[in-house]
């Protein structure tokens, strides 16, 4: 049986990686109508600034890093650490899950 949490984040990141798009064409769209004169590299590398601002990769690095402690725990250690993310303020374990939590939030929610 699939855990219905393992449901909900899974489509939490396809929500996730939908928002992506739009802002790869606006970032596209206004490179291109810019007068910087962006091309090649430099243009990719704007556009993936836009995708990819510090906040997000800040924030995926954290979830790497949780990813990696939650893969060292056993069974029972993986059942206690959900029993107690799921007693968080919903506001904590909403934020997570949905990715709308940044490094600040992050920082707090870890304690």
């Amino acid at each position: 049986m699939i855990s219905p949490i393992i449901l909900v984040t899974k489509w939490l990141m396809v929500s996730r990686t939908l928002a992506g798009p739009p802002i790869v064409a606006n970032a596209i769209i206004r490179y291109l109508g810019s007068d910087d004169g962006l091309s090649g590299n430099d243009f990719s590398a704007e556009v993936w600034k836009d995708l990819w601002p510090i906040q997000r990769r800040r924030q995926r690095e954290f979830f790497c890093f949780g990813m990696n402690i939650l893969l060292k725990l056993d069974l029972t250690g993986t059942w206690r650490f959900f029993d107690a993310f799921l007693d968080l303020e919903p506001h904590y374990w909403h934020g997570f899950l949905s990715s709308r939590l940044f490094l600040p939030e992050l920082i707090v929610f870890r304690l």
